[in-house]
């Protein structure tokens, strides 16, 4: 009984926790595309963080990739968030 409230109150934690997180911040999903994206892309290659597809001529800008999520992530982290995933936020300045 008691291992399974201890997992209700983990799951209710981790409910509140994810959706006050993407309440308060822009959640930016692979596959996402738009000027916005542009905008992020750009900022995050202008910061040092690089985009290969990019960077190299290759794709252009306003796809949100796995190559994106991972320069953000790089950003995020050099920044020291401790965020997972591709957030972008309150703790992601540029």
């Amino acid at each position: 009984m008691n291992k399974t409230i201890n997992v209700s109150m983990i799951v209710i934690i981790a409910v509140i926790a994810i959706f006050g997180v993407t309440n308060s911040v822009s959640a930016y999903t692979i596959g996402q595309t738009g000027q916005e994206i542009v905008e992020l892309q750009g900022m995050i290659i202008e910061s040092g963080f690089d985009i290969p597809l990019i960077t190299s001529g290759v794709a252009k800008m306003g796809y949100f990739g796995y190559q994106t999520q991972s320069a953000l992530a790089a950003y995020d982290a050099s920044q020291g968030s401790t965020k997972l995933g591709a957030v972008v936020g309150p703790d992601s300045y540029f």
